[in-house]
């Protein structure tokens, strides 16, 4: 809070061998990509503002989560690294997808103790189905009858490591 740092300087690590693209206003085209040799490669720990920009506009992206193996409910989606205090955060996934966002599109607006935040001021991890996926029948299916129970889980994990 109201360190005057941004989020490119957190290592980032998502579980994902695949993205879905958008088009200029957002929307997913249908096609799923490696995200090997592109901007969206976090296989390993990646410093977010290494690859800023070669990613117009900034990220914003439908990562395809890489299918679990030895459980398969939960899978480990995400792994956000900050040096400078420390703080680690992992987090798992029934989820098919996870949007990833860092704060590309936020104006600057005043917080708590009148701390300033602005563009790359803060991540979103948004655990999901594909967006779209109505239109795309290659998608994991996202339509539920009535009925039907939609139920996904997410387990955050903070830590610190010094």
């Amino acid at each position: 809070h109201n360190s005057g740092r941004t989020i490119l300087d957190n290592k980032v690590k998502i579980w994902a061998l695949s993205y879905t693209p958008v088009d200029q206003h957002l929307i997913p085209t249908g096609i799923v990509v490696p995200v090997k040799g592109t901007p969206y490669d976090f296989n390993k720990d990646t410093t977010v503002g290494t690859k800023i920009n070669n990613v117009p506009g900034g990220y914003d992206i439908n990562m395809a989560l890489d299918s679990p193996k030895k459980n398969p409910g939960l899978r480990h989606a995400v792994r956000v690294k900050y040096d400078f205090s420390g703080r680690i955060l992992n987090l798992w996934t029934t989820a098919s997808g996870l949007q990833f966002y860092i704060s590309n599109m936020l104006k600057t607006i005043v917080g708590k103790g009148g701390a300033i935040y602005g563009k790359y001021s803060a991540l979103a991890l948004e655990t999901q189905t594909f967006l779209d996926g109505v239109h795309h029948p290659n998608f994991p299916n996202i339509v539920y009858k009535p009925g039907q129970i939609y139920h996904h889980t997410m387990v955050y994990r903070f830590s610190v490591h010094k």
